[in-house]
């Protein structure tokens, strides 16, 4: 069954995070981060003539509440903290603070934003701690993780941060080129094979 396969799949990645070093307790805490973040799955916002309010599945109810509950639980924070800091923004004016309640749009942004953040933060840990496993008997060998959103076409004035995404999928794919092609026409020279000169734009 599918719930078979998964609880073995999650018995597999427990065993290779034991096998780089991750102890009981910071296992605990990954997981903890994971949960978290499901949880703040659950959250949506409706928005009033006021602004935002956390709902679940369109009901503004205690119970629907549950999922920031679970969550700011999983954080260390109180739920009423962690709805408000979603639902409102400050604003600084003339060196004036002033918090004003967030649309719907806008708290689904900052919702987005903090999963983001611990994702992020678990992905970085992680990778540090694998590369601290690595280090004392491998110190030439390092593991890295590249995760950026794949080129993608827009509409005709796409935005700055698709355009950035772009640019560095060209820089990818030109680092690949030269990497994966001409390291195999060495090779291929290497043994003794005759190859016609080709430069990058002909590549």
């Amino acid at each position: 069954s599918a719930g078979g396969l998964n609880k073995v799949e999650f018995h597999r990645v427990e065993r290779a995070l034991a096998e780089v070093g991750i102890g009981a307790e910071s296992l605990d805490q990954l997981f903890g981060a994971l949960a978290c973040m499901l949880e703040l799955g659950q959250i949506s916002f409706t928005g009033d003539c006021e602004g935002a309010v956390v709902s679940q599945a369109g009901k503004r109810t205690s119970k629907a509440r549950r999922g920031a509950e679970r969550a700011a639980l999983l954080l260390g924070c109180d739920a009423l903290d962690l709805a408000e800091s979603l639902t409102h923004c400050t604003i600084l004016a003339g060196g004036v603070s002033v918090k004003k309640r967030a649309s719907a749009n806008a708290a689904a942004l900052a919702l987005s934003s903090l999963v983001r953040r611990i994702y992020a933060s678990c992905v970085s840990w992680l990778v540090k701690a694998i590369n601290e496993r690595l280090a004392p008997s491998h110190s030439n060998r390092t593991v890295s993780v590249l995760d950026h959103p794949a080129f993608a076409s827009g509409p005709p004035t796409p935005s700055l941060e698709q355009t950035a995404y772009n640019f560095v999928d060209e820089l990818l794919h030109e680092q690949y080129v030269e990497e994966v092609m001409r390291s195999s026409i060495r090779m291929q020279r290497e043994d003794g094979m005759e190859l016609l000169d080709l430069d990058a734009d002909a590549m």
